[in-house]
This record gives structure tokens, C-alpha cells and sequence, in this order.
């Protein structure tokens, strides 16, 4: 009987350490080294390209017209040349203008004698009505022409103004820089008022209108730089901004 409780306690013991070997092995492990790679990040700008295609127009244009009638004496410019504002391109003819305004001058001239006379006789009338040697009615009857007279100068003055604005009309001068094209009329031809004489267009800068699909509208903006490469030659390369944006229609300045 002892020696049988010495061997349990032998397989006890045993049974013990076996668990305490087991329980050593479940302890947490070191894991092997993993490789790593280290590079410098770099921030960059990446091009959403939407393309559409639009037509080329110039910036402003504008018609050429006379604001009076005549007969055009000069033509300064050859087609399809450049212009800067204030270049004279036309002229028409006004010796008639030029004798009117003549005879308009003169016959203010003789106005202002007549006004300087009445407003003598006005200021002797008041004089004479002062002292009581002058009637009430003589007063007023110079009054009445000193005041006609006034009017008649005034009157004289306004056609004179008038006349000079004609006189200038009949040059017509280019009002921005730019290329003119064909010439619609030619010297020596009578022309009404508002007749086109020629057409002016504003190159630089040029503007291109185009649409785009409705999906793209939130990816454009007003002031965006966009390029634009020509059929006629597509490596060109133009920068430009765009202008404003409607539904289906957007201007692009270059």
C-alpha cells in the first residue's frame, strides 16, 4: 500500500509539470521583422479635361453708320486692315453744312448788335421812368425787345451748336482698336443717315462660345483657365478664361 501512494504521487507530479511546460508554451511570442518602404510624399495637380468644341468671334464688332446724310469724300483705311480708336475712316462732304454755319454766324452777329442796342434803350427807359419823363408802356415796349432780341440771339446760337455736331459727324472715326473688313461703300456715293458703311471687329482679345453637357456644369466655374487648340492647326495652344456661364452656353475670353 505505500508503495502504490508513492507512485500516485509520482503521476501527479508529473502531471503537473507536463501543464506547466504547456502553459510556458502558450506565453506570447515575438513576431519576425517586416520590411518597410519609405518615400517622400509629393502633392500634385491633376488635369480634369472636359472637352467641347465652340467657334471663335471677336470680342465687340460694330457698324460703322453716318449720323448725317452726304456725299463721302475721302475713305481713310484699306479692308481688311487694323485701326486704333479714333482713326478717321471715312469723310463726307460738308460744304453745305459749312455754308450754313456761315451764314448762321453772321446772322448772330447781327443779333447780338440788335440785343446790345435793346438792352441800351431798356436801361435808358428805366432811366427815363425813374424821373417820371417816360410812360409806364414805353418801358414794357422796351422791355418786350430787349427780351426778343435775347431770344433771337439764343435761338441763333443753339442752330450754330447744332451745326457744328454736323460738321463733326461728318467724320467717322473708328471707336476701338481693331480690323475693319469690306468696304461697303465707295467714294463719291451718296449716303442716308444710318447707312452701314463698313464693319469693325475687336480682335484682341477673341471670345469662343460653346456648350457643354449639363453633367459637366458643376465642374466649370467663372474665371477657370481653359485652353484651346484650333482645327486649323491642333498643336496650338491658347490660354484663356471663361467669362460667364448660362444653361447650355458658356463664353470663353482669349
Amino acid at each position: 500500500m505505500i508503495r502504490r501512494s508513492s507512485q500516485l504521487v509520482m503521476l501527479g507530479f508529473a502531471v503537473l509539470l507536463l501543464a506547466a511546460c504547456e502553459q510556458e508554451d502558450d506565453g506570447p511570442r515575438e513576431r519576425p521583422a517586416v520590411t518597410v518602404d519609405v518615400e517622400t510624399v509629393l502633392e500634385l495637380d491633376l488635369e480634369d479635361t472636359v472637352r467641347g468644341f465652340g467657334s471663335l468671334r471677336a470680342s465687340e464688332q460694330v457698324v460703322l453708320r453716318p449720323e448725317v446724310a452726304g456725299r463721302v469724300l475721302t475713305v481713310h483705311f484699306r479692308e481688311g486692315s487694323e485701326v486704333s480708336a479714333g482713326t478717321l475712316m471715312f469723310e463726307l462732304d460738308g460744304e453745305k453744312l459749312a455754308q450754313q454755319r456761315a451764314a448762321r454766324a453772321a446772322a448772330l452777329r447781327q443779333a447780338e448788335v440788335r440785343l446790345a442796342e435793346a438792352e441800351r434803350q431798356l436801361a435808358r427807359q428805366r432811366e427815363l421812368r425813374r424821373r417820371d419823363l417816360s410812360s409806364e408802356e414805353a418801358l414794357d415796349q422796351a422791355r418786350t425787345e430787349q427780351e426778343g432780341a435775347e431770344a433771337e440771339r439764343d435761338r441763333l446760337q443753339a442752330e450754330l451748336a447744332l451745326i457744328d455736331v454736323q460738321l463733326a459727324d461728318t467724320r467717322i472715326e473708328a471707336p476701338f482698336d481693331g480690323a475693319v473688313s469690306e468696304r461697303l461703300v465707295d467714294r463719291g456715293a451718296f449716303v442716308a443717315v444710318g447707312e452701314a458703311l463698313a464693319r469693325l471687329y475687336r480682335v484682341t482679345p477673341l471670345e469662343v462660345s460653346f456648350t457643354l453637357p449639363e453633367r459637366y456644369l458643376r465642374r466649370i466655374e467663372e474665371g477657370q483657365r481653359v485652353s484651346l487648340r484650333t482645327v486649323a492647326d491642333p498643336d496650338s495652344n491658347f490660354e484663356g478664361e471663361i467669362s460667364f456661364i448660362v444653361t447650355g452656353h458658356t463664353k470663353t475670353s482669349f
